[in-house]
């Protein structure tokens, strides 16, 4: 039985990104709320798997930082000098106004990047079946010259592209569950026939101008990029439906060699800067789902990087993805009767409802299933 390794540092626990309130309950607020993407987020979830007794089941792992050449992979050096700069000055914004930045940020995002290469090299080196890296900062809005979103650098592309530069795979499938959409992905593969992209995301939600059903990809990319948005309200059944319907045919149609899952968990029914709505037993099944493509795709090569999803950080709900490792005595276990006790939908009645949910009507599912590219046809 393979082993489950977790990459985590206790830095990404320390990082400050300020006082600021990104959405306003009824009645306001009497002072400023500490930013969504605080340090609760990660250390919640990273408590939450040692609460639990998972720890006896995996491999924990601490990451190196990325070299500056690594992240050059992805980024312009222009940008990985600026974002070094501005915080070696104190602090300041990455890019678009929406990415805080301070002292430590830099450090940070190298550690984030290093986070996602260390699980990437832990199962290429067949050191582990499958690795889950927990960061910060968040990754998939960070364009090649810029960072947006919260975003610095690109984690998941700087783990794709290291898979095709150090270990020679020629295939590699990013798929991106953050309720927002992963632009800055998006953007750097564009043109690449040998990255799939995929992204999962509230409609319009973030960034309000990408994320649609047409943007396929350019040039001999064209048909390796793939939009899934979801309506508000979209829940489990839906959310499941659009994997099975969309994601996981597309999968078995590319062939990967290795599947890297952007783990963000803001489509949560408890988060309030999306309406997805799906709940925890929701996400077991995804995670289930993720483990057996990649099982019958890839040889189970997979790596998924979870970063702190944007959420009310007074909540007491945590929002970590529960995937549970692959242990041998699985009855007993924990994370096995979590994904155990996963929600049976009667078929019969939400088939239509799940049809709805999911926007994309049957002819925009039928080309995102892999009609535009004929060439990935095993």
């Amino acid at each position: 039985m393979g082993v489950t390794a977790l990459c985590w540092d206790d830095r990404f626990a320390v990082h400050d990104m300020g006082r600021a309130g990104l959405y306003v309950p009824v009645g306001g607020l009497l002072e400023d709320e500490i930013h969504v993407d605080n340090t609760a987020r990660i250390t919640r979830t990273r408590n939450l798997v040692s609460r639990v007794g998972l720890d006896e089941f995996l491999c924990v792992v601490t990451p190196r930082e990325a070299s500056v050449e690594e992240i050059e992979r992805v980024h312009s050096r222009e940008h990985i000098r600026r974002m070094r700069e501005v915080s070696a000055t104190g602090g300041g914004d990455a890019g678009g106004g929406y990415t805080p930045m301070d002292g430590r940020s830099y450090e940070l995002a190298l550690l984030s990047a290093g986070s996602a290469l260390t699980a990437l090299e832990l199962v290429l080196r067949g050191e582990a079946s499958n690795a889950h890296a927990m960061l910060r900062r968040s990754g998939h809005h960070a364009w090649r010259d810029s960072g947006y979103g919260f975003c610095i650098f690109n984690n998941c592309a700087a783990a794709a592209r290291a898979a095709q530069a150090v270990f020679g795979l020629e295939r590699v499938a990013i798929v991106d569950i953050d309720a927002h959409h992963g632009n800055g992905t998006e953007a750097i593969f564009l043109s690449d026939p040998n990255v799939l992209t995929i992204s999962i995301h509230q409609d319009r939600s973030f960034p309000v101008e990408t994320g649609f059903v047409g943007e396929m990809g350019q040039g001999e990319g064209r048909g390796a990029n793939v939009n899934v948005n979801l309506v508000p309200g979209t829940g489990d059944p839906g959310y499941h439906y659009a994997l099975d319907r969309i994601a996981v045919p597309i999968l078995h149609q590319f062939r990967p060699e290795l599947i890297v899952v952007a783990c963000g968990v803001d489509a949560s029914l408890f988060d309030p800067l999306s309406r997805l709505g799906v709940t925890a037993k929701g996400f077991a099944e995804v995670a289930e789902r993720f483990l057996r493509v990649a099982d019958e795709v890839c040889g189970g090569r997979i790596v998924r990087c979870t970063p702190p999803s944007a959420g009310s950080p007074s909540s007491r709900r945590s929002r970590a993805w529960p995937s549970a490792p692959r242990m041998p005595s699985s009855r007993s276990s924990p994370a096995r009767r979590a994904a155990a006790t996963s929600p049976r939908t009667s078929a019969k009645r939400s088939t239509r409802r799940r049809a709805r949910l999911v926007d994309t009507g049957p002819s925009d599912a039928k080309i995102a299933a892999g009609d535009a590219c004929p060439g990935w046809a095993p």
